[in-house]
């Protein structure tokens, strides 16, 4: 077959282009830049355009696009014209996760994180599982894993709708809340019914989260068997957990203990990922002092709590969170792993839609920084700008609590702000969903 991507260089389609070449399946693509993943790809056999253009269409099977390729994009719009079979996404990692033994992650929070981390104690396992992974895995040097085993990984993504495509032998849901809603006609009961949805797709074993009332009603709608998980309640609950320079906790599978288990990774949230890859492995019948030595190994994955450079006493840790609960947990780990630094957050506000609907639980969130900076809103299209909803509105909100706040629009400004005011015992978190990523370099930079 002949797979054609456009948007090759994205993190879901550089990883279904991989697996497909790994198949034997010739694959082309375009994207509107060059990028690490194009350079990899391309180093792999695919043949890359940069720029959509009609002309880079030539006789593939298939036509693949995401949900950022509008049906305007003159690819598609020549694909159609020639009768040239196009498929979101979704669909194609659903040719793959629905004709293996599929284990799908979703939740509003930690899909990248939990699927790397399953994946992970998969390959340490001699499992040999595909993955395709939300985001870069430093020990795969990469987002995905090409396996021989029938176990295929993947995330399962809420935002568009398109995870009801999956039909996994395993899935989990972590938590339902109301984000992306612009796909679901800002309603979060469609959200709730779309997640239900997911849930019954599940062939073999679904797992929820206990530690949410709403998430944990999912399991009503399961069809095959459940397993709830969580650190208040669960079939399979953390307890005893103690936060330092790694996080140790004890856990119990209803009333047995399975002892202690130790991660590399920070906060109570990633306690509650690690108990998704455990009930996988206990499904699995895989041997739990080996997935011990695995998830201990565990170094997490590129922007989750991923440190980019200490110079004199300075720590620059960089982090994608970008919705309210994810932007407590964050600082909440941050806190307890380093109490004695003064933490500093540089937060670029994701969508101008996602942060008028939580504009109050962004402020209660982002005030439990020491310092703050707010950049300007990061608003991939075809947001719009929103009347009254700013960074530098934000600040000010932030500022009238009396916090100590500084909005500065750019990533140029901020970093030039914060290698002036930033002391040596500090601890500053960047966050966000854009490309605020950039800025551990730009500060590094103006530092040395």
């Amino acid at each position: 077959m002949w797979y054609h991507y456009i948007g090759i260089g994205g993190v879901g389609m550089s990883a279904l282009a991989a697996i497909m070449l790994s198949k034997g399946h010739k694959v082309t693509g375009s994207d509107i830049k060059e990028s690490k993943e194009v350079k990899q790809l391309r180093e792999l056999g695919a043949k890359v355009y940069i720029g959509h253009k009609g002309e880079n269409i030539q006789e593939p099977d298939v036509v693949v696009y995401s949900s950022a390729i509008k049906e305007d994009n003159p690819e598609r719009v020549l694909a159609r014209k020639r009768g040239i079979k196009e498929l979101h996404r979704s669909e194609n990692l659903a040719e793959i996760l629905n004709h293996n033994y599929g284990i799908a992650i979703a939740g509003s929070h930690g899909k990248t994180t939990t699927s790397a981390m399953v994946a992970y104690i998969l390959s340490k396992l001699q499992k040999d599982p595909t993955a395709l992974i939300g985001g870069y895995v430093p020990q795969f040097r990469g987002n995905y894993l090409v396996g021989e085993n029938d176990l295929v990984v993947a995330e399962a993504d809420e935002s568009d709708g398109s995870f009801l495509n999956y039909k996994p032998m395993i899935g989990s849901v972590s938590s339902v809340e109301a984000d992306h809603l612009e796909n679901y006609g800002f309603n979060l009961d469609k959200l709730y019914e779309a997640y239900s949805q997911f849930v019954n797709n599940i062939q073999s074993l679904a797992l929820i989260c206990a530690d949410d009332k709403k998430t944990a009603s999912l399991k009503d709608f399961a069809r095959g068997k459940v397993l709830t998980y969580g650190i208040s309640d669960g079939d399979l609950q953390a307890y005893d957990i103690k936060e330092g320079l790694s996080t140790k906790f004890r856990v119990r599978f209803k009333k047995e203990d399975l002892g202690e288990f130790e991660i590399s990774l920070p906060g109570k949230h990633n306690v509650a990922n690690t108990l998704v890859a455990i009930g996988i492995a206990l499904e699995l019948g895989l041997d739990l002092d080996e997935v011990k030595v695995a998830l201990k190994d565990f170094v997490g994955t590129g922007r989750r709590f991923e440190t980019r450079f200490e110079k004199n006493g300075l720590l620059v840790i960089d982090d994608y969170a970008h919705h309210p609960t994810e932007i407590k947990a964050t600082l909440a780990a941050a806190r307890n792993r380093y109490p004695d630094k003064e933490l500093w957050l540089a937060f670029q506000p994701h969508r101008y839609s996602r942060t008028k609907i939580f504009w109050q639980e962004f402020i209660e969130s982002l005030k439990k920084a020491d310092k703050i900076v707010i950049l300007g809103i990061y608003a991939p299209p075809p947001e719009e700008p929103i009347e009254g909803i700013s960074g530098n509105n934000l600040a000010l909100e932030l500022q009238k609590l009396g916090k100590t706040t500084y909005y500065l629009e750019t990533l140029d400004e901020a970093a030039e702000f914060l290698a002036n005011n930033l002391l040596a015992n500090s601890l500053l978190l960047t966050m966000g969903a854009g490309d605020i990523t950039k800025l551990p370099d730009l500060l590094q930079q103006k530092l040395d």
